[in-house]
């Protein structure tokens, strides 16, 4: 299970209601995240949900790297990923800060305390980001090695690798020229976040009704085709 769903450091503990439950699809109509960096304090994000709802949090800066739940938009658009982190957003989570916790919460249950709620798709979502978003860059100041966030490094040096090792594998939608429209997608924004203050950069994903396949599962891809790579 994902660190979004179990509470893992620096990544959204999953509270909530009914949603993202087994045999749900994600909300149809276009979802609208707005992430304005403010130096010097908390980043925030507002969203436009596909029913015209918002919700809206701010989050500990990343400095120039740029937001996790960013790279999140852009990666599950860029796979069809509808039933991910973004999904869960779009059928009604909000998210909240605790301490320095992110916490995605409806109705103020756990979302864990469901059983009938299905975290693959978050989970597909978190393997995505890790292969696909900023790398790390390795540096030895000393004896120790320490890695650092690398906000324009988003190739990892052998994903097939990579991928084998961790145990994560990546949906059938994650093609090369998909991968290398999400990393030119990436690196273009990295640069717009970090020449701006108190700007926004906004991301519209025209969502689309999830595909089945013939066991009933999520196919992990809108039916009407990829999200489109744009701004």
């Amino acid at each position: 299970m994902s660190d979004r769903a179990t509470g893992g450091p620096g990544t959204p503990t999953v509270l909530g209601g009914p949603v993202g439950s087994a045999g749900d699809s994600a909300v149809s109509g276009a979802l609208t995240a707005s992430f304005s960096r403010r130096r010097g304090q908390a980043d925030q994000v507002h969203v436009t949900r596909g029913d015209r709802s918002t919700t809206s949090w701010r989050f500990p800066s990343y400095g120039d790297v740029l937001p996790h739940d960013l790279v999140h938009f852009v990666v599950e658009e860029g796979l069809g990923l509808t039933d991910g982190f973004w999904g869960l957003v779009d059928q009604g989570a909000d998210v909240i800060l605790e301490g320095d916790q992110a916490v995605l919460t409806r109705d103020g249950l756990p979302l864990t305390e469901h059983r009938d709620v299905d975290f693959t798709g978050l989970t597909r979502a978190e393997e995505a980001v890790a292969l696909l978003g900023p790398q790390p860059r390795l540096e030895q100041p000393g004896r120790l090695i320490v890695a650092r966030p690398a906000p324009g490094s988003f190739t990892a040096p052998d994903l097939a690798d990579a991928a084998r090792r961790l145990g994560f594998r990546l949906p059938p939608t994650a093609t090369a020229d998909t991968i290398a429209a999400i990393h030119t997608r990436l690196r273009d924004l990295a640069h717009r976040w970090n020449a701006r203050d108190g700007e926004a950069i906004t991301l519209t994903w025209h969502r689309c009704d999830v595909d089945r396949g013939h066991d009933g599962q999520r196919a992990g891809q809108p039916s009407c085709g990829g999200g489109k790579l744009g701004p």
